[in-house]
């Protein structure tokens, strides 16, 4: 019997050890600490509750934006043991800020300029360019009054599957999934930044794919960044959801920017080409070191050559402009969400910026004289 338990202790303590050493591995892909970081069991307190914004879903003791909020850091900051990324930032404008902007410019705090940013429920009002009755500029899908894709400024309950405010489009959100640590590619559920398909119920399987930043950009070079899937489109005329792009589910609520964007002769485009690829030609071929205020999207072949490891370099005739190139999905110090002043992009000018427009389009910045 003595031996019985001495051998069950034993195997005990090793168990222990083992757990506490896979949880080392862990870092900060997945939440970690206290419970009571972020739950709450019944949200009350000596006969009063706790939260008075409260309850939340799955016992949490405020809603994504209240996590997802700081008033001293611009980038992100630690809860317990787990590291917390800053989207809205509440102290005054910030100067620096992670992969997907921020959505301080459209919040009460910025001035409310719906111009710079997605109008999302607990941060930002309806935006009044866009009238009650209509939905998301460019939307195909769920159409009219009440429209599912109509704003994420308001509680939604048309379409079932779909969440509102952050979880309109982060639908799929598990922040206990242990989902490697470090930079990792990102290609099956809870999908990268748990951007995933609500079309068809939960059993949908797809979202998007990609190779997450550690530090969702907050050091950030040609070597180190977010990697994104593409699909070129340019044969297709539309980019249909559920390849894995960023492109496909950006179009899942602006679906008329990126249907027949060629009217049929060549280099007539009536819309700005999203998952076409960069021409191995005349200006377009220089592209070649890696931008992150202008990223690329990758095919398939590219994103498996590189593992875990995102690339310092362009590969015109191959990678591709896409959705992100341009805007940044939270917010930004610039009109219709563009990583640029898109008002001093001046062909002719000879500034040599090499940045904006003129990153692939390199010869219309050159001083005809």
């Amino acid at each position: 019997m003595f031996m019985k338990r001495k051998k069950l202790l034993l195997w005990s303590l090793l168990m222990v050890i083992s757990l506490l050493l896979w949880g080392e591995g862990i870092g900060n892909a997945a939440v970690t600490g206290r419970c009571d970081n972020c739950h709450t069991m019944h949200n009350s307190q000596d006969g009063s509750d706790l939260y008075a914004s409260g309850p939340y879903d799955h016992l949490l003791v405020g809603g994504c934006v209240g996590c997802h909020s700081s008033s001293t850091e611009e980038q992100t900051y630690n809860l317990g043991t787990s590291t917390v990324p800053v989207v809205n930032y509440t102290g005054g404008e910030p100067s620096t800020y992670l992969a997907g902007g921020n959505f301080w410019w459209v919040a009460t705090a910025g001035g409310n300029d719906d111009t710079k940013g997605h109008n999302v429920m607990e941060i930002s009002a309806q935006d009044t360019n866009i009238s009650a009755t209509e939905e998301a500029p460019g939307n195909t899908y769920c159409t009219g009054a009440g429209g599912c894709h109509q704003t994420l400024a308001v509680k939604q309950t048309v379409q079932s599957t779909l969440g509102s405010g952050c979880q309109g489009c982060h639908l799929n959100v598990q922040h206990h999934t242990y989902d490697g640590s470090g930079t990792k590619y990102v290609g099956t559920a809870p999908w990268y930044r748990f951007l995933s398909g609500h079309s068809g119920g939960a059993a949908a399987n797809y979202g998007v794919e990609g190779i997450e930043d550690d530090d969702w950009q907050k050091t950030v070079s040609a070597a180190d960044h977010n990697e994104y899937k593409g699909l070129t489109g340019e044969n297709s005329g539309t980019i249909m959801a559920g390849d894995g792009t960023m492109t496909a589910f950006c179009s899942g609520c602006h679906g008329n920017f990126h249907s027949e964007q060629d009217t049929g002769t060549p280099g007539q485009w009536t819309r700005h080409p999203s998952d076409f690829t960069i021409p191995n030609s005349g200006e377009y071929a220089s592209v070649a070191d890696y931008d992150p205020l202008s990223p690329v999207a990758r095919t398939d072949s590219a994103m498996t050559g590189f593992g875990d490891t995102p690339s310092a370099t362009v590969t015109a005739g191959s990678d591709m402009v896409m959705c992100l190139s341009c805007h940044r999905p939270h917010g930004s110090p610039y009109a219709d969400l563009l990583r640029w002043d898109y008002s001093s992009m001046v062909a002719g000018s000879g500034t040599g910026m090499n940045t904006g427009c003129f990153y692939c389009h390199s010869n219309k910045d050159q001083d005809e004289d």
